[in-house]
Parts: C-alpha cells; structure tokens; sequence
C-alpha cells in the first residue's frame, strides 16, 4: 500500500465525522482594504488573491492564519491589504 492511498483512506474516513465534516464544508467570503480604502467583496480568499494580483501560492498559508483571528494584514510590499472574514456572498 502507498503512503498517499493511507493518507487518502484517513481523509475520507475523516469526514465521517459529523464535525468534521460541518467545518470543512463552512465556507466565507472576505472583505478588502488596500492602504484603509474598500475594494471589495470576494466569495473567496483565493478569488480576492487573484483579483488583486497578489502571488496566489501564498494564500492558502494566509487562510488558515485569516481563519484564526478573523481579520489580518498581508503586504504585498507595495500595499497593505486588510483582510475580513465576511458571511458567504452569493455568486453571481
């Protein structure tokens, strides 16, 4: 058996769990401030990168700090950009 059949077996097996599964499905947008000026609401984090030009492999490293505190800074080194965990907006 491969490692990442074993890996694969304990995810699925993991979303058995009721919690486990709850939060994983949880899903937020995020409201964006560049330099204390509003620009906009996204329906993710990822889609928010993307949109801003930021470098997208940092992202998922940031979510998870975003997801603890709720709110964070992240400097591009041109620009300060505040992130917010905002309720799920609907995709047009």
């Amino acid at each position: 058996m491969s490692k990442n059949f074993k890996i694969s077996e304990g995810v699925k097996k993991s979303w058995e769990d009721p919690a486990v599964r709850e939060k994983r499905r949880q899903r937020h947008g995020v409201s964006v401030s560049r330099d204390g000026v509003h620009v906009g609401d996204f329906t993710s984090l990822y889609q928010a990168f993307k949109a801003l030009g930021l470098p997208e492999e940092k992202h998922i490293p940031f979510r998870i700090k975003l997801k603890e505190s709720g709110s964070k800074t992240f400097n591009d080194g041109k620009s300060v950009y505040l992130f917010t965990i905002i309720p799920p907006l609907k995709k047009s």
